[in-house]
Formats: C-alpha cells, sequence, structure tokens
C-alpha cells in the first residue's frame, strides 16, 4: 500500500513515499485536493466542487475545470500506474479511495487533542500522559490551515477554508493553554515561557496571554525583560485600539517592577522522599515503564526482586520523576525497621503528618485524611510486613484518588495489584555502574577492550547485582580487577563490608539475603538450602523428586518465588525456578550447616541420570528440539551429576550420564567436552556392565568422528565391536559395524566400508528393530554416491527414506531426504532435488540441529550452484560456514570451501578459487580424509580450469598460499565480500 503525506497546516506539501510531490503549481487544485481529504471521504459530487471552486463560471467551464484539475492531481500522485489510486470518481461524484493510506496532519493534530480532551485525568497540569499528546499535535501545527493558499474568486472555498483555519486555531491555542499550566506547575518557566510566547503570536491582543508572558519572565529571572515586555503592550493597545491595560496587568507589572514575584509561583507539590546518593543506572526502560504504569492510572504497583536487585534505589527515581503527576505530593514510608505490620499505619500517619484522634483507629483516620488527595504514597521494604497488605487494600478500597507504590521481596496479592519484577543488570549496564563506583571510590580504571571484559566477568560473578557491584566496586582502589575477580571465586565471602549510607541490612550482600532468609517459614528455609544443589535450575518435576521428597513443591517453589529468592523462566513450554549463584552460595552454606550435602547431592546425581537417559531416547523422536533445548537448559546440572559421581567413583553412573546425552553434544557443536567427559569415565569401563560400555564405546567413537580424531575414532569403535561379540547382541554388533562403515568410508577405505556396512544391513533383518537397516543403508548410499555408482545410491537412499518414514527418528529422516536430493541432483532432477532439499533442511530447522542445518544448506548452495544462481550458492555456503565457524568437523567444513571454491571458478575468480582448493585440501590430508578416483577426477578437472585461467606460476602461488592457511583463516578468506557475488 503506497504511503501518501498530505500537509495543509502551514505551507501545503504532499509526498508519496517520502518523496516529495510536485506538480501544484496551480492554487486551486491544491485547494481542490484539501477539500477532498478533509470532506471526501464520502463521494463529492462534481457540481459541489465545481460551485466551491469555480463559482463565477458556468457550469459547463466549471466542470471542465475541475476535470483538468483532478487530471494534473491524477498525473502527481501516479494513480494511472499505481495499483490503487488516490483519486476515484464517476460520472457524477468524486472521492478519495479509501484502501489508500494518507497521512493527514489535520486529523493527526485533531486525533491527538480530541484524545487529551476526552482523557479522564485529575487535571491538565499533572497529566504527562496529555502533555505528551497536546505537545506532538503542536509539532504538526507548523502555521494556519492552508496559510499558503487564496482563492479571492472563490468566496464560498474561502468561507469554508476561513471556518477551517479558525476552528483549528483555537484547538492549537488550547492546547498551548494547558501546556502553559503543565509546564508552570513543574516549576519549569522557561519551556512555560516558550509555549505562551507562542500562545501570544497566534493572538497578540489577548491581554490574560500577555499576562502570562509577563509573569513568566519573571519567574524566569528575566525582569527586566517582563518589564519591557508590558511597556510594548503598552504601545500595541495604544496604536491599534486606542486603550490602555486592564488594571490586572498594570497591578501585574506594578508587582514585578517592585522585585516582590514570590506570590506569582504556583506552590509545587510537596515530596517526602530522600535524594539519591547516585545516579541511576542501567534502569531507564524500568523507570519509563514503571512511571508510565502509574501516570496511565495504576493504583497498586509491586516492584519485586531479590535483596540487592535494586527496588528501592528505582522506587526513588520514580518518586522524584513522578513528583509533579499527584496534585497532593508524593510520600516515602521506610518499614525496614518496623518489626510489627501493626505499625505500619503508624508509620504512614508519622510520614503523612496526620495526628491520631480519640477513640479513632489509626487506619480509620488515615482513610479519612486521604479519601480526597491525589497522592502518591511510596512504602519500602514491605516483604517484613506483609501482614499489613489489608492495610494498603483498605485505603485503595476508600481513597479513589491514591496510588501506591510498595517494593516488596514478595507481592501483596491485592487484586488492584500489578507486580513488576526485577531482574539483574545487563552486562553493559552493569559495567557502567562498576566503572562509575569505583570511580568515586578513587580507583582508575582502564578502558580498553580486554580491562572492560574482565569488568563484564566481575560482574557476572555477582549475577549483576547492582547492590554487590556496588560493594565490591569500593575495593577497586585498593586491589585489581583481576584481584578481585580472584576473590570473587566465593562471592559473599568477598562482599562484607559497603558504603555507610547502604542500611544496615545491606552492608554486605550475606545480610541481604539473610533478612530474606529469616523471613521465610521452616518448611521454605528447607526448601531454599535444599536447592542449592541445582546448577543453573530446576524444573519442578526435578526439584520434587530430588530434594523436596514428600513436600509437594509447587507451594513451595511459588512461595520462594514470590519472595524474590527464587527466578522463574520458561524453556521449550517448561517452568524452570532459578537460583542466583549469589543466593546459591548462601543456600549451600546453610545445606552444609544442616548436615543434608551428601544425601542431597547422590539424589540430585540419580534425578539427572534418569534425566540423561530419558534424552538418550527422546533426542531421536518428535520432541527432538524440545528436549534438546531442555538438556541444554540443564549442562550445569549435568555436568555436576557428572563430577559427583567421578569423585565417588560411581563410574557405572558417569557413563549413564555421558552416554546419554551425546547426541546433545553431537547435535549442538559440543562434542570435545562431551569426548573428554566420555573418554574420563570410559578409564573405569571394566567396572560397568557390558552392555553400557558397548554404548558409551560407541557413542565416544562417534564424537571422535564428529572432530575427524580418526585414530581414536576406530580406538573406540573397535572396542566397542569387541565388547558387542561378547554381549552376543544382534542389535549392538549392528549399529557399532555401521559406525566402523562410516569411518572407513570417510578416511577412503571403501572396499572395507562396504563390507562392514553389508554385513550390518545383512544383520538388520535379525534385530528387534528391523529398521536399524536405515543407518547402514544411509552409509551405502553415501559410499555408492562418491564412488558415481548413482543409480545404486539412488536405490538404498530411496529405501533408507521409505525405512525411516516408518519410525519416529526425525534427524535420520532429515538426513536421508537430504542425501536422496543430493544423489538426485546428481543425475540432473533439479525440481526434485530442491524439493527435497527444501523439506530436509525444514526439518533439520525444527529439530534447531546445528550439524543438520549446515549439511542442508550446502545442499542448498549446491543445487543453486548447479542452475547456475552464483550468488544464492554463496550464500548458502556462507550461511553454513558462519554456522559451523566454531565447530570442529573440520573435514565438513574442507568440502564446503572447496564448493565455494568451485563456485568462485565459475565466476571468474580462480586466484581465490585455487587458495581454496589447496586450504581444503590440506584440511583433508591432516585428518587423514581421503577422496574416492570419482571425486578426484572432478577435483583436478577443477584444478585444471584454475591452472588455464591462472597460468602456472599464477596456480603454484595461489596453491601455495593456500596450504599456508589455518581452518580459520581458510573461512575467514572464502567469506570475504566478492563483487560478482552481488551482480
Amino acid at each position: 500500500m503506497r504511503q501518501i503525506a498530505i500537509r495543509l497546516l502551514g505551507s501545503f506539501e504532499a509526498s508519496v513515499e517520502g518523496v516529495p510531490v510536485a506538480g501544484f503549481e496551480y492554487a486551486k487544485v491544491r485547494a481542490l485536493l484539501a477539500y477532498l481529504t478533509l470532506e471526501g471521504a464520502q463521494p463529492v459530487t462534481r457540481s459541489v466542487l465545481a460551485a466551491l471552486l469555480w463559482p463565477e463560471q458556468s457550469e459547463r467551464n466549471a466542470r471542465n475545470s475541475l476535470s483538468q484539475a483532478l487530471t494534473q492531481l491524477r498525473n502527481a500522485f501516479g494513480d494511472r500506474e499505481a495499483e490503487e489510486p488516490l483519486l476515484c470518481a464517476d460520472t457524477h461524484h468524486v472521492w478519495l479511495n479509501p484502501n489508500v493510506s494518507v497521512e493527514l496532519d489535520v486529523r493527526r493534530l485533531l486525533q491527538a487533542v480530541d484524545a487529551a480532551e476526552q482523557h479522564q485525568h485529575r487535571s491538565w497540569r499533572t497529566c504527562a500522559l496529555c502533555e505528551e499528546r497536546l505537545r506532538q499535535a503542536l509539532k504538526l501545527y507548523r502555521g494556519d490551515f492552508l496559510a499558503d493558499i487564496a482563492i479571492a474568486d472563490s468566496v464560498p472555498f474561502e468561507e469554508w477554508a476561513g471556518q477551517r483555519r479558525e476552528y483549528l486555531r483555537k484547538r492549537a491555542l488550547s492546547a498551548l493553554e494547558r501546556l502553559v499550566e503543565r509546564a508552570e506547575w513543574r516549576s519549569n518557566y522557561s519551556t512555560a515561557l516558550s509555549y505562551a510566547q507562542r500562545l501570544l503570536a497566534l493572538n497578540p491582543l489577548v491581554e490574560p496571554s500577555q499576562r502570562a508572558v509577563m509573569r513568566l519572565l519573571a519567574l524566569n529571572s528575566e525582569r527586566a525583560a517582563a518589564e519591557a515586555h508590558y511597556r510594548q503592550f503598552q504601545t500595541l493597545l495604544e496604536e491599534e485600539l486606542g486603550v490602555e491595560p486592564d488594571a490586572a496587568t498594570t497591578l501585574l507589572f506594578d508587582q514585578i517592577r517592585s522585585g516582590d514575584i514570590s506570590g506569582l509561583r504556583t506552590p509545587p507539590p510537596p515530596i517526602v522522599a530522600p535524594l539519591p546518593a547516585a545516579p541511576l543506572v542501567g534502569r531507564d526502560e524500568d523507570l519509563q515503564r514503571l512511571c508510565a504504569e502509574l501516570r496511565a492510572g495504576a493504583r497498586a504497583v509491586t516492584l519485586t526482586g531479590s535483596g540487592g536487585i535494586g527496588k528501592t534505589r528505582l522506587a526513588l527515581a520514580a518518586a522524584h520523576a513522578l513528583r509533579f503527576d499527584f496534585e497532593d505530593g508524593v510520600f516515602w514510608v521506610n518499614l525496614s525497621a518496623l518489626s510489627d505490620a501493626a505499625l505500619v499505619a503508624d508509620a504512614v500517619a508519622q510520614t503523612l503528618g496526620v495526628k491520631e484522634r480519640p477513640r479513632q483507629p489509626i487506619g480509620e483516620t488515615l482513610r479519612e485524611h486521604l479519601h480526597a488527595r491525589h497522592l502518591l504514597l511510596i512504602l519500602d521494604n514491605f516483604e517484613h510486613v506483609i501482614a499489613a497488605a489489608p492495610l494498603v487494600a483498605n485505603l485503595l478500597a476508600s481513597c479513589p484518588a491514591l496510588a501506591i507504590l510498595v517494593t516488596s521481596r514478595a507481592p501483596l496479592t491485592l487484586r488492584a495489584e500489578r507486580q513488576l519484577p526485577l531482574e539483574p543488570l545487563d552486562e553493559a549496564a552493569a559495567v557502567q555502574l562498576f566503572r562509575e563506583r569505583a570511580h568515586v571510590a578513587g580507583a582508575t580504571l582502564a578502558a580498553d577492550e580486554a580491562s572492560v571484559a574482565l569488568y563484564g566477568e566481575i560482574c557476572r560473578r555477582l549475577d549483576r547485582l547492582p547492590l554487590a557491584i556496588e560493594l565490591i566496586a569500593v575495593r577497586a582502589r585498593s586491589l585489581t580487577p583481576r584481584e578481585l575477580l580472584r576473590q570473587l571465586e566465593q562471592p559473599l565471602q568477598a562482599l562484607t563490608r559497603g558504603p555507610r549510607d547502604l542500611s544496615t541490612r545491606h552492608q554486605s550482600l550475606r545480610q541481604a539475603i539473610q533478612w530474606s532468609y529469616d523471613l521465610l517459614n521452616i518448611e521454605e528455609q528447607q526448601a531454599l538450602r535444599a536447592l542449592g544443589v541445582f546448577a543453573g535450575g530446576c524444573t519442578v518435576e526435578a526439584a520434587q523428586q530430588a530434594v523436596l521428597g514428600a513436600t509437594p513443591a509447587p507451594p513451595l517453589l511459588e512461595a520462594l518465588h514470590q519472595a524474590s529468592l527464587l527466578q522463574r523462566q520458561v524453556v521449550a513450554e517448561q517452568t524452570r525456578y532459578i537460583l542466583l549463584e549469589t543466593i546459591r552460595e548462601f543456600a549451600l552454606e546453610q545445606l552444609a550447616a544442616s548436615g543434608e550435602t551428601a544425601l542431597l547431592r547422590q539424589r540430585h546425581c540419580a534425578q539427572f541420570t534418569a534425566f540423561a537417559l530419558a534424552a538418550h531416547q527422546e533426542l531421536q523422536r518428535a520432541e527432538a528440539a524440545r528436549w534438546r533445548a531442555w538438556v541444554a537448559a540443564d549442562r550445569e546440572n549435568l555436568r555436576a551429576a557428572y563430577h559427583w559421581a567421578m569423585e565417588h567413583q560411581q563410574y557405572e553412573t558417569a557413563l549413564q550420564l555421558t552416554t546419554g546425552i551425546w547426541r546433545f553434544h553431537w547435535i549442538s557443536g559440543s562434542l570435545r567436552e562431551g569426548l573428554e567427559q566420555q573418554e574420563a569415565a570410559l578409564a573405569y569401563r571394566e567396572e560397568v556392565p557390558l552392555r553400557l560400555q558397548c554404548g558409551a564405546l560407541q557413542a565416544a567413537g562417534a564424537l571422535a568422528f564428529g572432530l575427524n580424531e580418526y585414530d581414536r575414532v576406530r580406538h573406540w569403535i573397535g572396542l566397542g565391536l569387541a565388547a558387542a561379540w561378547r554381549l552376543g547382541d544382534a542389535d549392538t554388533i549392528q549399529t557399532i559395524l555401521s559406525s566402523l562403515g562410516k569411518v572407513l568410508l570417510d578416511q577412503g577405505e571403501l572396499e572395507d566400508a562396504s563390507v562392514h556396512l553389508e554385513v550390518a544391513l545383512s544383520l538388520a533383518s535379525r534385530c528387534s528393530d528391523p529398521t536399524v537397516a536405515r543407518f547402514p543403508l544411509i552409509a551405502l548410499a553415501f559410499l555408492h554416491q562418491r564412488l558415481g555408482n548413482i543409480d545404486l545410491a539412488r536405490t538404498f537412499a530411496e529405501e533408507c527414506v521409505r525405512l525411516n518414514q516408518s519410525t519416529d527418528d526425525r534427524e535420520s529422516t532429515a538426513e536421508a531426504l537430504r542425501r536422496l536430493a543430493s544423489i538426485r541432483l546428481a543425475q540432473g532432477d533439479l525440481v526434485g532435488a530442491r524439493r527435497l532439499s527444501d523439506e530436509s533442511l525444514a526439518r533439520y530447522c525444527a529439530l534447531d540441529h546445528q550439524f543438520g542445518v549446515g549439511l542442508g544448506l550446502i545442499t542448498r548452495g549446491d543445487i543453486a550452484r548447479a542452475e547456475g544462481s552464483y550468488a544464492a550458492a554463496l550464500t548458502s555456503y556462507f550461511q553454513c560456514l558462519k554456522l559451523w565457524k566454531e565447530r570442529q568437523n573440520t573435514v565438513t567444513i574442507g568440502y564446503v570451501l572447496d564448493y565455494v571454491g568451485r563456485t568462485f571458478l565459475q565466476m571468474a575468480a580462480a586466484e581465490r578459487a585455487a587458495t581454496l582448493f589447496s586450504a581444503a585440501a590440506a584440511i583433508r590430508e591432516q585428518a587423514g580424509a581421503q577422496l574416492t578416483d570419482y571425486e578426484k577426477a572432478s577435483c583436478d578437472l577443477a584444478f585444471q580450469r584454475c591452472r588455464e585461467a591462472l597460468g602456472d606460476e599464477g596456480f603454484d602461488a595461489a596453491w601455495a598460499a593456500g596450504r599456508t592457511l589455518t581452518v580459520e583463516a581458510a573461512v575467514d578468506l572464502a567469506l570475504q565480500p566478492h563483487a560478482l557475488a552481488l551482480a
């Protein structure tokens, strides 16, 4: 849809998609457009338009003039070429097309002013929302309506335009009056003066406006200018009307001249709140959101969050930001020193200056005092007097103009309450806070990139909690950042002293957490310390089974979340509860003191062993993407369980853990970590059951295969095959033979690979699940494709696809489709190849399978290259390389570099192609991967074309350059922009 903008206020302007429209030299053409934009929502008769603009012509001539004007408008707006013309017309009527978006300044101004006038605010001067509406409206008022259009020979049009002009001017004057009132109420005299002067420019003979300018000049410390303004006005009245200023204006002049202007000020609303000790850092969005809630009419807002997260500091900033938004002021009540919820009403009364009355409860006295007042009451540190929540509810019910802002680690659970939970600072804000507070403390910190990264690590150790950062920043004057970081190996030990102007419980982070802990009941305290065994959080189910036993988990977890000791997040539609590390350290200390650590660690390990075994199956099924997200969320728990099992010589458990999630490491690219854990546990494999040994050895081989470390692959797969024969289980032997066949295939030992895969295929019929034939089938399809036996490869691939369709193995199905797509491409079936490739890539994306998505992008690039779409091919290859840049499967990256080189060769960039070919060959040699004769012939042909393009000397130089490149450097070279790619 075209975006058309028309400006009728001030000078006439029109644009389409931001480009000014010309062709309006004729004033009546502009006048016609102006009339239609305001009146043409419904069809207007041609006779009405003719009489409006050409009243002195005959009807026939006037209608001809109208037709000519409409033609000019159509030409100006390109209506003849547009899908949706701006102007619509028939024999008798003209109207604007409702399907075309027209932005009209007049309409926007009226909408903004109407919205402000219809808003149910307390008063103009306290409504920030309406102030913004009126400010936006006045930005649009660049001058009077159609200020540069006059139709001297058309009285009807001038009357119509004059009425509109006067009406819009009155609306602008009204908006200016309101903005003057709002700015003066806020004691922002310079802003109020600029609005008053603009008001005066629109109507200079209005005496109240003249007095407003005089008063505001005086209040803005411009007394001489105020006196001069009076004399200028006096002269104007004499010259224009022959009269003197009225008595009120003269009295104001005398008051200003005397220097006594105290009576001119509007008393500001009271604010009873401490001044912030330092600027607020990193909470701009939170402050805007909080102020917006209260300005929009929220009656009760509760800031929640863990101790030290900055609730009080944010509420204090809001108190000062909102001081002019409540006619009767803002009042801050600090409840931290109270020990009894019954004393809250007295504390509020004392802050408000409300005196007790005989035989009347103080709560009732407060309700009477606040009943008609427009006031913001801030109740800080409410968590330990939460039993006083009914007082808040009663005040809100009895006092319709009262708003209450509460800071608390637990919500009040009132119907009118809106919760705004605070999260830790983002890293940039946390680093800024650290640097600012360290500077104030007298430290000199470097600003280079490495130093800033170090400050970020300090803040991460402190969970990016503002209080913790402020406490540690003080020490930056005596310790280097790296020394601070070492101290933070145990954050609570490091954060023991803080600024003296912090409250007692905030002098150390431990005291702040202890404060919250002491407010819990015994059952909640027990739950919190038990949850310390979880690293990185837990699900409700894990908490129930691992640490809470028979005690129902949901209410306990919710209670701790309400107390801001747990954070909540949702991962793949599963709720998780998380302890910040500083709170977790405290919980673990309490757990150690209770003597329950050993039992709960063992139960934690058992829970995540069961989780890993479940993941082993589910990562192959329909819910694989969701399970991958769950495993990723519990990585730290799985690591902790593994280390505990190894430390306590529970090697069977350790192997169950590592083997259970090996597919996660494969999919996500964290192969090295998975392999190292697997190998460490396999050192004790003789102590575990033979079946588990087989699975663990095969997993180790698969992870080593992903790293292209073929010696390690053969070692582990060989041990696995020997264990499988000892076990005598056909299923296990078949899967390990398939794995060994793939390794041999990758290393170019095709005859041995074929033997192993054929044996695995024949064994499949004797397995408990005959569909396991799909594993050797996909490898055989790839083997024969590499040999150039394309028809046979297709037969294997199609059978593999058929078998996969009868299983729930989403990963294998995606790979079978991709392999068949590659084979169909080799047969010249581009349409079939693209269809299969797209389906495969979509399945890999649904699994969030990093390696598989990269493979799918390679196939998509191959198809685009075969179609001659070189830019599209490079785009796909580049996406794959960027996705795999941190992955350690260098052989597969080498193949991609080959394909990029072939694409550059076809784009006449032979030098870069030769360099990439050389780098890819070096990668294969280093890994011990071999090409087949069929593949070598294809490569040799590409190399020869490069040599012909570059000459022997040029080719040899490019080839030598490629041999010196690291994998990372080769990838960077491939990713460099190429001008031809944009063609």
